[in-house]
């Protein structure tokens, strides 16, 4: 039990700058519904938004990861100095075409005259995307106060600056751009948020040097690429269906990025589901690469995954049961509410995801990351053929639902390769029991 103790532990101190992290999304959208009473410039915001998440792991390739699997049993490796000098190249190198390229850039999204949203994007995505190994490092060794403090001071400068900018200073009179333009607010509060974020992780960063050894290349690049695939398949079933909405969805540029706005509000209900996940993500990854000699590693793995999923769908049931008394207080434009059907179909979607998170780690642990690689293309097969069959005719409900056919899909796969390679004696009965009972619960008190 002791090591479900630490686990837990860990997931706790973890996921409050989790949690506060994604709080910052429900903090800003009573402030965004109120500002942005024209729906399709939320829709824009999501949809760039939706891009900087794809961009970052874009950039750090899931570099982090191969610095766990090397450096957690080596002291020596040199894992950390490789990595953290490649994602640096990439990101000031390709930061910079786009940058350059910025009105092209918002031409191709279907949102022309956003080209200056596109530049602080490719700011963020930079910054961000640096400091995750640095992050990483601090996850490595222990120093989850240090993580946890830096996570917290970047999350109030953002929030403190949104509401200064979008709130405050308009009231008192204050305007630093036109009133057309206080989206540009937005990002302006995230990339100076950002840039304090990498200040504060800057011993980090310069420790250990820099490198680029070409075998210790090869050797991080080989590991992580499969992860880098997953990581692809993960953020296009979340942040990039908004841009999938853009693209599929019939009608004029305005109309879909008013669908595309009020998906956006009510997609951040699910947050309360998906916060958990990354929180357990954070501890997990390298309790399980320490854990993973242990002889009751199997059966510990198997009782972490039902404990889970029975926190999963408790967490499913209890958002539901109380959406209608927090909906008024989070979205403050009624009409963003329109989209308010798809938010039990996006929970149930990221309670699969939380449960592939358990049921893939096998490949992790036993060096057989390509098997990532080909459960998350299968991911985004599934994700790209069910949005164009399912929004032209559903809208955001179709891409609710095709999100949730490619996590099912995912677990389902990586879970029958896992029983061939590493076979972990899943209480699935119990798993399959909880999740039925969870929807039955929910649909049964609806109808009362």
């Amino acid at each position: 039990m002791s090591v479900f103790k630490k686990l837990a532990g860990e997931t706790a101190i973890y996921g409050l700058s989790s949690i506060l992290a994604r709080f910052v999304n429900l903090l800003l959208v009573p402030l965004h519904t109120h500002v942005f009473t024209h729906r399709d410039e939320y829709g824009v915001i999501g949809q760039v938004y939706g891009w900087i998440a794809l961009g970052i792991v874009l950039y750090t390739l899931r570099l982090e990861s191969a610095y766990f699997r090397y450096a957690s049993n080596d002291s020596s490796s040199r894992s950390y100095a490789n990595a953290k000098s490649s994602v640096s190249i990439i990101a000031v190198l390709f930061s910079t075409i786009v940058f350059l390229c910025a009105d092209l850039v918002a031409q191709w999204l279907q949102i022309p005259g956003y080209g200056h949203l596109i530049k602080f994007g490719a700011g963020i995505i930079a910054i961000d995307a640096i400091c995750e190994l640095p992050f990483a490092r601090l996850r490595l060794e222990k120093k989850s106060i240090k993580f946890v403090s830096i996570k917290i001071i970047s999350i109030l400068i953002n929030v403190s600056l949104s509401y200064f900018l979008l709130w405050w200073a308009p009231k008192q009179g204050y305007s630093f751009v036109s009133e057309n333009n206080k989206i540009v607010y937005v990002f302006l509060a995230n990339l100076i948020a950002s840039l304090a974020t990498l200040i504060l992780l800057s011993k980090e960063y310069f420790s250990d040097g820099f490198e680029l050894n070409k075998s210790e290349l090869i050797k991080i690049f080989s590991y992580a690429f499969p992860l880098f695939i997953v990581g692809i398949a993960s953020v296009m079933n979340d942040a990039m269906t908004r841009q999938f909405l853009g693209w599929f969805l019939q009608g004029s540029t305005l109309v879909k990025q008013t669908m595309m706005g009020e998906y956006n509000a009510c997609v951040k209900f699910g947050v309360f589901i998906a916060l958990f996940v990354q929180a357990f993500r954070y501890a997990a990854e390298p309790f399980f690469f320490k854990h993973m000699n242990s002889k009751d590693a199997k059966s510990d793995y198997s009782k972490i995954t039902t404990y889970f999923t029975q926190f999963m769908m408790i967490g499913f049931v209890v958002i539901l049961l109380y959406l209608d008394f927090f909906k008024g207080y989070l979205v403050r434009t009624p009409s963003y509410l329109n989209a308010i059907g798809v938010v039990p179909i996006v929970l149930m979607a990221n309670v699969f995801l939380g449960i592939y998170y358990n049921v893939s780690n096998w490949y992790r642990l036993t060096d057989r990351t390509r098997y990532g690689t080909y459960s998350a293309l299968i991911g985004v097969g599934l994700t790209i053929v069910f949005n164009l069959l399912l929004v032209p005719r559903f809208n955001y409900f179709g891409t609710a639902w095709s999100m949730l056919i490619c996590y099912l899909g995912m677990t389902v796969i990586t879970y029958i390769w896992g029983q061939k390679y590493y076979p972990v004696p899943y209480e699935l009965k119990k798993i399959i029991g909880v999740i039925i009972g969870g929807i039955l619960f929910y649909l049964i008190s609806l109808y009362l």
